[in-house]
C-alpha cells in the first residue's frame, strides 16, 4: 500500500468482551450454513448448549442455577475457530482497496490515501456488522 500511497490510515478495533457476549444462537445459525458432518455439528451444539452456572457469595450462599446462552469458553481449542471462522468470516471491507486483519477479537482496518471508500464508511460497515451480530465495539480502546 505504501508503494502507491503517501499514507495509510489504520484503525485498531477492539470488540468489548467478544468471547463473553457472543450469542450461542448466532454461532449455531452461522455454523449451520457450513457443510459440516452432522457429528461435528452435533458435537459443537452439545459443547455450547445445556450449560448453567451459579454464584457463591462471600457469605457462602449459592445462587440458583442460570442457563448460559452466551460466551465461548476461552482457552478451549475450539474458540479461535468459532470466533474467526464463524463470527468474523463475513466481516469484510466494502472496498477491495482497503484491508482488514483479524486476530481473535481484535480487528485492524487499513485504508490507503487512494481509495474509493474512506475510513468513516468502512468503520460504519463494521459497526453495522457488530450490531447485527450482537457484538459491541469498545470505543475507548478503538
Amino acid at each position: 500500500m505504501l508503494e502507491n500511497n503517501l499514507y495509510i490510515c489504520c484503525l485498531l478495533i477492539d470488540f468489548l468482551k467478544a468471547f463473553d457476549i457472543v450469542k450461542h444462537t448466532i454461532i449455531l445459525f452461522k455454523l449451520s450454513a457450513f457443510d459440516l458432518p452432522s457429528s461435528v455439528l452435533n458435537w459443537i451444539i452439545a459443547f455450547l448448549t445445556d450449560r448453567a452456572q451459579m454464584r457463591k457469595t462471600t457469605d457462602g450462599q449459592f445462587s440458583a442455577m442460570h442457563p448460559i446462552t452466551r460466551s465461548i469458553i476461552q482457552g478451549s481449542c475450539i474458540v479461535p475457530t468459532l470466533w474467526i471462522v464463524i463470527m468474523a468470516n463475513e466481516l469484510c471491507c466494502i472496498s477491495d482497496m482497503n484491508l482488514l486483519f483479524k486476530y481473535a477479537d481484535d480487528t485492524n482496518l487499513l485504508v490507503p490515501e487512494n481509495t474509493n471508500v474512506d475510513l468513516a464508511d468502512e468503520f460504519s460497515n463494521i459497526r453495522e456488522w457488530a450490531d447485527s451480530n450482537g457484538m459491541v465495539i469498545n470505543l475507548h480502546k478503538t
